[in-house]
């Protein structure tokens, strides 16, 4: 049964007080109150884990949120200004399938001075379709898609996923759709700059489909041959390449505009001079 959002299943610390003076001392500080954190990661299923991209987010200061790769070994290492409580996301948007899901969060860690944070295993994950069509049942083209792990981490916004022709989802740079989802992980759309809309948080066992139907697309994509049936319009200084020009595009009524302008100014000061 679908409906406007059916789903359809397939298979550290001050060194004390210092002076402004003396910047070998606030240097010297500064260094001391850093920790190195290193982790150790393997997949549940063996898969290779090099390249997979890790970060770690301060809790209570969000702005501290260091990413890393792992290395052929299956070790991370971090160099944080600070200890503290942390959040923990893996992200894989490499466009290859090897069982390593786009994002997954673990529990939070503390981070403490010894710096080891153990080891990280990450789960299965299955390959995944993700349809969107409008609400008379054409495929959506060209719409944002972005995932959120459970802690509320997720890739950066506009920059890995779209939706092909037919509406399915799949990396920006691929001709294949699917991605490689896990349980739970929050599907959304947004657009660059924009704030999130969520669509829906799917729980994935198994390779899967789900078909998600939009009432309004437009908002959400350029693309004037979606089957949102959306189009582009251009404002009077918009550069936008999915509508027709506005009157400032041509460069004609630019040259023209700017000789009018000019014979304006010379017959004011003419005037004005009387």
């Amino acid at each position: 049964m679908r409906n406007s959002m059916s789903i359809t299943r397939r298979r550290f610390c001050a060194a004390g007080a210092l002076t402004l003076s003396s910047p070998a001392i606030i240097g010297s500080a500064s260094a001391q109150s850093g920790v190195e954190v290193v982790a150790t990661v393997r997949s549940e299923v063996e898969t290779d884990v090099s390249g997979v991209e890790f970060q770690l987010q301060n809790i209570v200061n969000e702005d501290i949120h260091p990413r890393t790769l792992v290395d052929t070994s299956g070790e991370i290492t971090f160099n944080l200004p600070e200890t503290g409580s942390y959040r923990v996301t893996a992200f894989d948007t490499t466009e290859k399938y090897n069982k390593i899901p786009v994002v997954y969060s673990f529990e939070n860690v503390n981070i403490n001075e010894s710096g080891n944070i153990g080891e990280f295993v990450i789960p299965e994950a299955y390959e995944t379709d993700i349809r969107f069509i409008d609400e008379e049942g054409s495929p959506v083209e060209d719409l944002p898609v972005q995932f959120r792990a459970e802690n509320g981490t997720g890739p950066k916004p506009g920059e890995y996923f779209t939706t092909d022709s037919d509406g399915y989802t799949k990396y920006e740079r691929s001709n294949e759709r699917g991605v490689e989802l896990v349980s739970p992980t929050d599907v959304e759309i947004q657009s660059f700059g924009e704030r999130p809309q969520k669509i829906q948080t799917v729980f994935v066992t198994e390779p899967t489909e789900f078909e998600f139907k939009l009432s309004n697309p437009e908002q959400y994509t350029n693309s004037a041959s979606s089957g949102s049936g959306a189009s582009g319009q251009r404002g009077l200084f918009s550069n936008n390449p999915s509508g027709g020009g506005g009157a400032l595009s041509n460069p004609t009524n630019l040259t023209t505009l700017g000789f009018l302008l000019s014979v304006g100014g010379i017959a004011y000061q003419l005037v004005g001079g009387r």
